[in-house]
């Protein structure tokens, strides 16, 4: 529809997450621990297939890769879990499946207690955890297409932003004075052409795992 790659990083990361969800849950296994276990079990096909899909999607900065290069057919035996380790230095994406998405689960319990502990909507409560998250860690994507410099400078900015809003209860996202410097933010850095598009990814697996929980405790 918008003739470039919107959804790769979500479907990377939402995809083990749905298959974990249809493992039953034996002995109150966590949905984290179904989750390892499925990636350790990936396969050298799967390999191939998301290689493909990569290559299909262009996504932006992709650059070559000296092992593990999506544009050549993997080496036989290399398991999705395998190549993923190899780009884990340049890839946040990669990073997740090595640590069995820590991150993203950590982001989704944070997005639990914000709309359990200060009865944020899910809009506030992903908004503040997208900038808290973007002040934690440079975007890989940008990082990729734009160089290092650049994606710590973004994330510098973020930093500072998130100190200037003080984002509270009273304060939250959807709080006009804060929406108007969060889209101006946005704003600023789609007219510079930068898009943290990674961390995006990330906060939308963690927005699944979120739903799931509710779908579950309801």
């Amino acid at each position: 529809a918008v003739h470039c790659n919107t959804n790769l990083g979500i479907l990377l990361l939402c995809a083990p997450l749905a298959m974990a969800a249809e493992v039953p849950a034996i002995n109150r296994t966590s949905l984290q621990a179904r989750l390892k276990q499925i990636l350790a079990d990936l396969t050298d096909d799967d390999t191939r297939n998301v290689f493909q899909a990569i290559a299909r999607a262009t996504p932006g900065g992709l650059g070559d890769a000296s092992e593990g290069d999506v544009r050549k057919a993997p080496r036989a035996g290399m398991t999705l879990l395998h190549a993923m380790q190899l780009a884990a230095p340049r890839d946040l994406i990669a990073v997740e499946y090595t640590t069995g998405f820590e991150r993203i689960f950590d982001l989704a319990g944070l997005l639990d207690r914000s709309q359990q502990g200060e009865d944020w909507s899910v809009e506030d409560a992903l908004a503040a955890a997208y900038i808290r998250l973007l002040g934690r860690v440079y975007d890989t994507h940008i990082a990729r297409k734009h160089g290092l410099t650049k994606a710590i400078e973004v994330r510098d900015r973020a930093i500072k932003l998130q100190q200037r809003l003080s984002m509270s209860y009273e304060r939250r996202p959807s709080h006009p004075e804060v929406h108007r410097e969060l889209l101006a933010f946005d704003a600023e850095l789609k007219a510079e052409g930068l898009n943290p598009g990674t961390l995006a990814d990330l906060i939308a697996a963690a927005a699944f795992i979120h739903n799931l929980n509710t779908a579950q405790i309801a």
